[in-house]
């Protein structure tokens, strides 16, 4: 990328994002946290992009019916910040982002988020859980007939 994204941000799903049960019961516009600084530039052949912002263009992608890729974190914590920023190369990004001293603050901005986060997360996790869950049935289903 031109310049990391790092901090609290959102993303807007796609038309294709709308539709896909990975993000069923998701607004178009999903908070998201960010600590990147690399971006995919170009899709594989037969994927989607789900979901992007004006700095990270393709923040959500499936490939083909049951594999996905996010960008964006959804495995935030209370400690998530202080953890990332005793890195030194991630507090090295951070604070050429956000300026000296942006750890506190990003760590009280998505500690007042971390709810949001959180109920995000479960709703992904469900919504992944119930994709695998019909992938199975169908994949039974199919070796069934093939038995048969």
């Amino acid at each position: 990328m031109d310049q990391p994204e790092i901090g609290v941000g959102e993303v807007t799903l796609s038309e294709a994002g709308r539709r896909d049960p990975l993000f069923a019961g998701f607004a178009a516009s999903v908070e998201t946290f960010q600590w990147h600084g690399a971006e995919i530039a170009r899709l594989p052949d037969g994927a989607e992009i789900l979901a992007g912002n004006p700095a990270c263009p393709i923040q959500a992608l499936r490939y083909g019916p049951h594999a996905y890729g996010l960008q964006y974190h959804v495995e935030i914590t209370a400690s998530t910040v202080e953890e990332w920023s005793n890195i030194a190369e991630y507090r090295a990004g951070l604070e050429r982002m956000l300026g000296a001293g942006a750890a506190v603050q990003l760590r009280e901005n998505v500690a007042e988020r971390l709810p949001v986060f959180a109920a995000s997360a479960r709703r992904l996790n469900d919504n992944l859980s119930a994709i695998i869950t019909a992938a199975r049935a169908s994949g039974v289903a199919a070796d069934k007939r093939l038995s048969a």
